[in-house]
């Protein structure tokens, strides 16, 4: 097996983005990102640029040769935290970035400038999150949270020089304090399934830099991490490492001798994409962050206000097909009570693109949307409303929205999908979203597919963020079921 080693709701950003002395905003597409930003069109060339050899660099370091996936991660660019607190479903203090996956595709917020953040070097937020993008698309293997934060943080600390050159592994100053102060023991950190958030990022940075860097520990961490994946507990897995005391001890050593190592790549071995900049739209523009807010799993309430800020800034553009489509779509995230709303704006955009896929997969979510609301039990109703998102893949088969409403549609129906809703939903697209991995486990459960859905769930188990009390729980219940086939292919009662 092969291993990836080595949100707001005020006006400041909308009326930011119209104040005739900020910078119009821009897009930029390259390979693997749209990158958007209120600066001019060579800063976030140069950005995007630089995102696209970030990207080069960790395929290189892992030795990742699978095609890329189709769906580009947005990144969108402000200029202080309280525009990133704007721009997050559910805001938290002192944030200054962040990333989330949802079916709309995955997107991430950071700072044009993060320079200045104490201990923080430039772009070290995003680069830390595009390493978990990177790892969960590519690296379909489970790793233990100390891993998943600790090579984040080790790529995360990549330096871009003038002259072209890419050092990766530069020392992480900002874990100092909690290096210093925090200390935990190479076992804690191996064996207990939850640590203090300190030393998992602190430690678990250190432990890759060393492991990464400390000839007499090749291989260990591959074999460490094949034995996770082949069914080892923690325990039994970190023996792979010898005498964990032993461990401990040099791992302060390396840290107390404080020089560290860094990994350098030449420019010549690196990309200089195309990249195409273009100009938003005044209406894209006013709509900017209800679309990043569209793009996040939000609360009733939030999508609610939401759908009701959209329908403010149709009535401004209210002949653009862009806010149409968003307004759409937000009002039907709303609910049922919002259908009658939807349902006009979205034959209205038919009326303008009568063979776009997102409006026909509107008209779709309408039909299936009322039907739902009827309690219909009309096979034939449902069926000619399920054709309209089979009509939208038809120009774009890789599109993890239509998908998983094809998926959803039977759920909202209240039978089993079919196996080609199954390989419809998306999980291969786009893995990152967590929602949408545990959807795919229940699936496979219902289906008493045990092996498969412990597969897919386990790295949800080992992660800091998305582990739960009730994943753990679901994981130990598919683990029962799995020891017992074929004798029962009942599925497990966690919900």
């Amino acid at each position: 097996m092969k291993f990836w080693m080595k949100r707001l709701w005020g006006l400041s950003f909308v009326l930011a983005a119209a104040t005739s002395v900020q910078a119009e905003w821009r897009e930029a597409r390259s390979p693997h990102f749209q990158v958007y930003g209120s600066t001019s069109e060579k800063s976030l060339r140069d950005f995007t640029v630089k995102l696209e050899r970030f990207d080069a660099v960790l395929r290189l370091l892992t030795g990742t040769s699978a095609p890329s996936s189709p769906i580009p991660l947005r990144v969108y660019l402000v200029g202080d935290m309280f525009q990133v607190q704007e721009l997050m479903g559910s805001p938290r203090d002192n944030v200054a970035g962040f990333y989330e996956a949802s079916p709309y595709g995955p997107v991430a917020v950071a700072l044009r400038n993060s320079s200045d953040l104490a201990g923080v070097i430039q772009n070290q937020i995003l680069y830390h999150e595009y390493a978990h993008h990177l790892m969960l698309q590519y690296g379909m293997a489970a790793y233990p949270s100390w891993y998943l934060e600790g090579f984040a943080e080790f790529v995360g600390f990549t330096r871009f020089r003038d002259d072209g050159q890419v050092e990766v592994g530069l020392p992480a100053n900002s874990r100092g304090y909690d290096l210093s102060h925090n200390w935990a023991t190479a076992r804690d950190l191996l064996i207990k399934p939850q640590i203090n958030e300190a030393a998992l990022y602190a430690e678990g940075w250190l432990l890759v830099h060393y492991l990464y860097n400390t000839p007499a520990r090749r291989g260990q961490l591959e074999r460490y991490l094949n034995a996770l994946n082949s069914g080892a507990g923690h325990e039994e897995a970190a023996k792979q490492f010898g005498d964990l005391n032993v461990l401990n001890r040099e791992l302060h050593a390396y840290y107390t001798r404080n020089r560290f190592p860094i990994i350098q790549f030449s420019p010549a071995g690196l990309p200089s994409p195309a990249i195409e900049v273009r100009t938003l739209t005044p209406a894209e523009a006013a709509s900017l962050q209800s679309e990043v807010l569209l793009r996040q799993y939000l609360t009733k309430e939030r999508v609610e206000r939401l759908a009701s800020d959209l329908e403010r800034i149709g009535r401004q553009y209210p002949d653009d097909p862009h806010v149409i489509r968003l307004t759409a779509a937000a009002e039907l995230d709303a609910g049922e009570d919002r259908i009658v709303l939807a349902e006009p704006r979205v034959d209205k955009l038919l009326a303008i693109q009568p063979e776009d896929p997102h409006a026909l997969l509107l008209k779709g979510r309408v039909l299936l949307a009322r039907l739902a609301k009827a309690k219909s039990h009309d096979a034939a109703a449902w069926a000619a409303a399920r054709a309209w998102i089979v009509r939208a893949s038809r120009p774009t088969a890789d599109d993890p929205l239509i998908l998983y409403y094809y998926y959803a549609s039977f759920l909202q129906e209240g039978v089993t999908p079919t196996p080609a809703a199954q390989k419809a939903l998306a999980f291969t697209l786009l893995p990152q979203d967590s929602h949408l991995r545990l959807a795919v486990v229940r699936d496979l459960a219902r289906r008493a597919d045990y092996d498969d859905a412990i597969f897919v769930l386990k790295p949800l188990a080992y992660s800091w963020h998305d582990s739960t009390e009730e994943i753990r729980k679901l994981l130990a219940e598919l683990q029962e079921r799995a020891k017992d086939q074929p004798a029962s292919k009942a599925a497990p009662t966690a919900s």
